[in-house]
């Protein structure tokens, strides 16, 4: 632009000004007849200047008189819209064959407001044809000119050419489109910030995770999301990647919308084109691996606090590198005070008793090669050299293959209770002697002891034992002690004691004691058989042994132990199912895109004959239709999993889209030498009914792609009929073919989404795996349900309901 070119609101000033000069001249005109000739050199001047602004003006400017209805367009005007000055008349007619129809009246209207006086000035925009036939994009501005009377007398205003900065604003729309369908692709959570801290854009799983909608997050400052001591620290964070550029990767939790989530944040920086910088974060959401991880901890702190109450020490051995864990209490068994780092088998056998030690070290061996449970007692000597009594028990945990990893068990000492028993054996073997002596001693044992005669039958029990089992002494004689058993483990116990008995051997069991108050004591029961001194058995010693606390520990590592393996399975299915659906997405997108890429390069050949150019175009064109289709099914299902889905319920004549299907589907069936057939189950008057246009045309079209897919000959039958159930009458539409079928473990997992990726099958065909998940949702947001029946080699059947809702031809409104 010259340095002394004006600007447009400059020249209206100007002209304004100028007006209001001349009415004010030709008002001293008629007081003063003298002033004439300065009225008249004053026009002269303010026309001169006038033309001058008008030649002057890049833009188009024009000059309406209201009163003849004349207006005049600067030569700017014309030239933005190709024309020569002498080649278009100054009169109305050029306003109203240039301008866009609907433009016109719109424009009109606006005029029309300002020369009343109801607004000042109008801005708008509108379309004009260019002299080589495009459309030129104008920004309109206008004021009027009104006389001392208040009448408006002219509209004066500029056309200025703004089609590049639409073009501009459209690019940037789409580029800005393009980008969210492309975040919307990804399961994590997206955002992008701008350098004042606020979302600027996100993905649907970001609104997902926090059930918001766009109108609530965009423009969302996340720092108040978080805790406000944290908030400080937060927002430098932010501020290091915006300046920086070096990438974040933290912890975070925010609460949005009521809504609370642990995230790991991944956090860089972007500079756009015009150098605009924003931060691009992606969000993982760990809030349930936290929570989990939360339960185990307090599962290990139930756990240890079980095996510190019972003075019981635990340990795990790793069968792959050979190392231990073991807790405090395992330690201060053998009589260290403070852990021992590195525990393994030769520190355990060199405190086993000498006498006993390879008794241990087979059992430990056996245990290990053939994978069996360890159980055993044994001696130990501790560090102080004291000689103890230990009860060891072990399990195998396995890995997800079922291999044995770590032998994990509990040791415990039963010093006290081994020496209780060795007395009894020693005091039994003198009770024909002193059988007074033998009930002196263990009336007050702190083991329940009891003694039966040769069969099996109790003639003797301590007071311990009456208070395992809440009897009186009397009741427990002979079989009355069966009655102090657990039901639900008494039919166990007898037949193990019978069995024993008529075997003349042994009797060693775990079983529960229930209380006719209801408290149940878990123990370990054994007893051992009594001869005389001529070698003739003349009865049992037993003894149980209160075993509650580590039943209780044992409970708690199996439910650890499942808790892990139900985390670990459910992560793994989970990583599995979104490795397989991306690798199908990849695959998907990459194929219809490598098409494109391949067959526009191969239209730039010299010699390319017409035939080839339209074959090549012809696989471009449905290389782009997958693609899009495939955008277009991950977009809805993106919006129905986000609630954003509507439905829009309306008249819908089934027949004529049974009609519509058919013809646009048979030219298909005809190439692939398929019958294509329909059959309508009302006349035309009966099938209107209220629903969804749209989402029935989607289901009904979904159902019959897949059965072209999935057929190479045969019949595909599509059609509906009126049904009665139980809440009403439905029309039944089904979709059945003679296609390759499916297996019936298959049948309900087809409805899922992305189930393609989880099929490990050569018959899987192209597809991103969504257009049955979608009619399966579409369908039952109308009322209805789907379903399929299938076999293999013989075809499909699928058939979904939706309620006849009949569309009453008098109000309009359903008349069910």
């Amino acid at each position: 632009m010259h340095q002394n070119q004006k600007s447009k609101e400059e020249l209206l000033k100007e002209i304004e000004e100028l007006q209001r000069k001349f009415n004010s001249l030709e008002l001293c005109v008629k007081e003063d007849g003298k002033a004439r000739m300065l009225t008249e050199e004053a026009l002269r001047i303010s026309e001169e200047r006038y033309d001058l602004a008008m030649e002057a003006s890049h833009d188009g400017i024009f000059d309406w008189n209201l009163e003849t209805n004349a207006i005049y367009y600067s030569p700017g005007w014309k030239k933005m819209l190709g024309y020569e000055d002498h080649e278009l008349p100054n009169d109305f007619s050029v306003w109203e064959k240039t301008t866009l129809a609907e433009d016109v009246e719109k424009s009109w209207k606006l005029q029309q407001k300002v020369i009343s006086g109801e607004v000042d000035r109008f801005v708008t925009e509108f379309k004009m044809r260019h002299k080589d036939g495009h459309w030129v994009d104008i920004l309109s501005r206008a004021n009027a000119v009104f006389n001392k009377n208040g009448k408006a007398v002219r509209m004066v205003g500029t056309h200025t050419d703004i089609s590049l900065r639409k073009k501009a604003e459209i690019k940037l729309r789409d580029e800005k489109e393009q980008i969210r369908t492309i975040l919307d692709l990804f399961d994590d959570p997206i955002f992008v910030k701008d350098d004042n801290h606020r979302i600027t854009l996100a993905n649907n799983a970001f609104y997902k995770i926090f059930d918001l909608n766009k109108k609530e997050v965009i423009g969302l400052t996340l720092a108040e999301s978080v805790p406000e001591n944290e908030r400080k620290a937060f927002l430098e964070v932010d501020r290091r990647v915006l300046d920086t550029g070096i990438e974040d990767l933290r912890e975070e939790k925010l609460t949005i919308g009521g809504v609370t989530k642990i995230i790991i944040t991944r956090k860089t920086r972007f500079i756009d084109e015009s150098g605009n910088i924003f931060l691009v974060g992606s969000i993982h959401d760990i809030t349930e691996h936290k929570l989990a991880q939360e339960a185990l901890l307090k599962s290990e702190d139930r756990l240890n606090l079980a095996l510190e109450t019972g003075f019981i020490g635990a340990f795990d051995l790793n069968l792959v590198d050979d190392s231990t864990y073991h807790t405090l209490i395992h330690d201060q068994i053998f009589g260290y005070e403070t852990i021992v780092p590195d525990w393994t088998f030769e520190t355990f056998l060199s405190h086993v008793f000498c006498e006993d030690r390879s008794y241990v070290e087979k059992n430990l061996h056996k245990a290990i090669d053939s994978f069996t449970d360890l159980k055993f007692e044994c001696r130990i000597k501790r560090v102080d050299g004291d000689l103890r009594w230990i009860s060891v028990m072990a399990k195998h945990k396995l890995n997800f293959e079922g291999e044995p990893i770590y032998l994990s068990g509990i040791v415990q000492d039963i010093t006290e209770q081994k020496l209780t028993e060795i007395e009894l054996i020693k005091a039994k073997e003198s009770a024909e002697e002193n059988e007074e002596k033998f009930k002196v001693y263990t009336q007050d044992s702190p083991i329940a002891i009891y003694t039966t005669d040769e069969k099996g039958n109790c003639i003797y029990v301590n007071n311990k034992w009456l208070e395992f089992a809440g009897i009186s002494f009397e009741e427990s004689l002979g079989m009355g002690w069966v009655k102090s058993i657990h039901p639900d483990d008494k039919k166990f116990v007898i037949e193990n004691w019978n069995k024993s008995v008529q075997l003349d051997g042994d009797w060693f069991f775990e079983y529960r004691f229930l209380t006719p108050s209801g408290k149940v004591t878990c123990v370990e029961g054994s007893a051992k058989r009594m001869y005389s001194k001529d070698n003739k058995l003349i009865g049992y010693l037993g003894s149980n042994v209160d075993i509650t606390d580590r039943k209780k520990v044992e409970f708690l590592l199996i439910e650890k132990n499942e808790e892990l393996k139900i985390a670990k399975e459910k992560a793994e299915e989970s990583d599995r199912l979104k490795s397989a659906f991306l690798a199908n997405m990849s695959h998907e997108i990459r194929t219809p895109m490598n098409s494109i890429l391949g067959f526009s390069e191969l239209l730039k050949e010299p010699n390319l004959t017409g035939a080839k150019q339209q074959r090549y175009v012809r696989i471009i064109m449905k290389s782009g239709e997958r693609m899009l289709n495939i955008i277009d099914d991950i977009v809805d299902i993106s919006k129905i999993e986000a609630g954003l889905m509507v439905v829009d319920i309306e008249p819908v004549n089934v027949n004529e889209k049974i009609d519509y299907i058919y013809a646009f589907f048979k030219p298909e069936t005809d190439r692939k030498g398929i019958k294509l057939v329909a059959k309508k189950g009302l006349s035309f008057k009966e099938a209107t009914i209220r629903t969804d246009n749209e989402k029935l045309f989607a289901i009904i079209t979904n159902l019959v792609k897949n059965s072209i897919k999935y057929s190479e000959k045969g019949v595909i039958e599509l059609g509906y009929e009126l049904v009665r159930e139980a809440e009403g009458k439905v029309l039944q539409f089904f979709v059945k073919d003679t296609g390759i079928g499916i297996l019936v473990d298959r049948q309900e997992a087809i409805f899922e989404r992305f189930i393609q990726a989880d099929i490990v099958d050569t018959m899987v065909r192209e597809g991103a795996g969504l257009g049955l998940a979608i009619s399966k949702s579409y369908v039952e947001m109308l009322g209805g349900k789907i379903w399929v029946e299938s076999e293999v080699g013989k075809g499909s059947n699928f058939y979904f309901s939706l309620p006849y809702d009949i569309e009453s031809p008098v109000t309009g409104f359903s008349s069910l």
